[in-house]
């Protein structure tokens, strides 16, 4: 090829490095890689002004290599089992090529929920390479127009993509609209394992920008007799001691304090403890104790708790299973446990729970007599409330 710079060499290598992530196949990622060549002297984008051809170069590969996942060009993708395939062979591992097939539904189910217009201009202009008078004429737009549009499709697409493959306690914040400063400062092409890890390291960050804001972000998706509720349902008595783990802003707790001996909140968020603190030292309450802990890991004795609240915030952990009996350990013979949490329906399929799931759970960690009532509306979602006892 004529006019390439001179150090194409080195721009492959970066370029490789951007591709391999995203097709996860050697072979592939070198093929997306001679195509970015190929459009760049198709296109001449050198002669633009202001031009760097870093930013061009790994724009071009980023989009090249998102539509060979997304066309289904991925080697042993139709019909083959892992079971099928020779790990001693060449080419991508049993497991790659699964996360190949999954990554390739994930990216074409978010495709398919985008508005039919955001849809396709993202299709014109990312996958096929269109440029925006090409595109504008196909959509009848003018270029600045379809500047416009794309921005607000690839806007959409991201949010998206990103609450697809995030935890599942970020996607309940995105119910509550508060998570979006996260996605905006994660790149959605990064590999999805290493994408979780940043999401997850943002996501900390994120409570500590809104812990001011949280009470408010809380009230306006939950009924506003879920915590009174709760604190009845778990039937206290004046010399108990009670455990609020995930506390967060110290609402349960708060409710609990004037029912019971002594209450603890755990939160890991210091930020979310601080304003926690800051509304107990508000109400002149002595009895309350809020302190920095994880529930996987809770700095309590074991045998200690009359009765541990758990409220909104299971469907926020990674493995709530361990959670529950980590919660349990807590306990003294004859304590109970308090779950609350939204109720899995259509409008929360990804984050709510099932009565299946907690029964599990509670069964798993010994507790019995479990009893399960819910509150709230079908229209604004309901919730579940959920008891059980150690004996």
């Amino acid at each position: 090829m004529t006019g390439l710079p001179d150090d194409v060499n080195a721009w492959n290598e970066r370029m490789f490095r951007v591709v391999m992530p995203i097709v996860r196949d050697a072979e592939a990622a070198r093929d997306v890689c001679q195509d970015v060549w190929i459009r760049y002297m198709e296109h001449r984008p050198f002669d633009a002004d202001g031009f760097s051809l870093g930013g061009w170069l790994t724009t071009v590969a980023r989009r090249l290599a998102l539509n060979h996942v997304a066309s289904g060009q991925v080697r042993f993708r139709a019909s083959v089992t892992v079971d099928a395939i020779d790990p001693a062979a060449t080419g991508p591992s049993p497991a790659e090529v699964v996360g190949q097939a999954q990554e390739a539904d994930r990216i074409m189910s978010v495709l398919a929920s985008l508005n039919p217009r955001h849809a396709r201009v993202i299709e014109l202009c990312d996958a096929e390479g269109r440029s925006y008078a090409e595109a504008g004429r196909e959509l009848d737009l003018s270029e600045s127009a379809v500047t416009s549009l794309l921005h607000r499709a690839r806007t959409t697409f991201k949010r998206r993509y990103l609450l697809a493959v995030a935890p599942a306690w970020l996607r309940a914040l995105g119910e509550a609209g508060s998570v979006d400063d996260v996605l905006d400062s994660v790149d959605p092409l990064t590999p999805p394992l290493d994408l979780g890890d940043a999401v997850e390291r943002r996501a900390h960050d994120l409570f500590a920008r809104i812990a001011g804001k949280w009470d408010r972000i809380r009230t306006s998706s939950v009924p506003s007799e879920l915590d009174a509720a709760v604190a009845a349902r778990a039937r206290l008595g004046s010399d108990e001691n009670a455990l609020d783990v995930g506390t967060g802003t110290g609402i349960v707790a708060m409710h609990v304090a004037p029912r019971v001996r002594r209450v603890v909140g755990i939160d890991r968020s210091l930020p979310m403890l601080k304003v926690a603190k800051e509304r107990v030292a508000s109400s002149g309450s002595r009895n309350v104790l809020m302190e920095f802990g994880d529930l996987l890991a809770l700095p309590v004795r074991r045998d200690s708790i009359d009765v541990a609240f758990c409220s909104l915030v299971l469907r926020l952990v990674e493995r709530p299973d361990d959670a529950v009996a980590n919660v349990v350990r807590t306990l003294r013979r004859g304590g109970r446990i308090v779950v609350c949490d939204a109720l899995k329906s259509g409008k929360n399929a990804d984050t709510g729970l099932t009565a299946a799931q907690l029964e599990t759970w509670f069964s798993n960690a010994g507790l019995s007599r479990v009893t399960m009532d819910t509150v709230g509306e079908r229209g604004t979602g309901r919730f579940v409330i959920a008891v059980g006892h150690r004996d």
